[in-house]
């Protein structure tokens, strides 16, 4: 878990990833946090993935209680391309990664349990 920066009073938890960063280390959009984990629950089918939790600090482990995320803007208000290009740049059994060519820069904004 890593406590927000912009809250305190909010704790931010990665699932399913072997981390590359360390205690103390400030995270960037974009930074690679490590690698996707295949935990033992996981079925044949489904492809790695995080989860991501937002979460009181007292509260930072159990596996339930954490906040609701809910969508500030809907999809339909974004402009979006009539087609996708790009390069794969990883390919893996269970996924590929593709680099977009000059498509979707920017993310949803979101709101955390408000």
């Amino acid at each position: 878990s890593s406590r927000a920066l912009e809250n305190p009073n909010r704790l931010v938890k990665i699932l399913h990833v072997k981390p590359h960063v360390e205690v103390g280390d400030v995270l960037e959009p974009g930074q690679k946090l490590g690698i996707l984990l295949r935990s033992g629950y996981f079925h044949f089918w489904t492809d790695p993935h995080i989860h991501v939790e937002i979460r009181e600090p007292s509260d930072p482990l159990r596996a339930r209680g954490g906040f609701k995320i809910e969508r500030l803007i809907e999809i339909e208000e974004n402009d979006h391309p009539e087609e996708l290009k790009g390069t794969v740049v990883e390919a893996r059994p269970e996924y590929i990664l593709v680099s977009l060519d000059g498509a979707v820069e920017v993310g949803l904004p979101a709101l955390i349990g408000g």
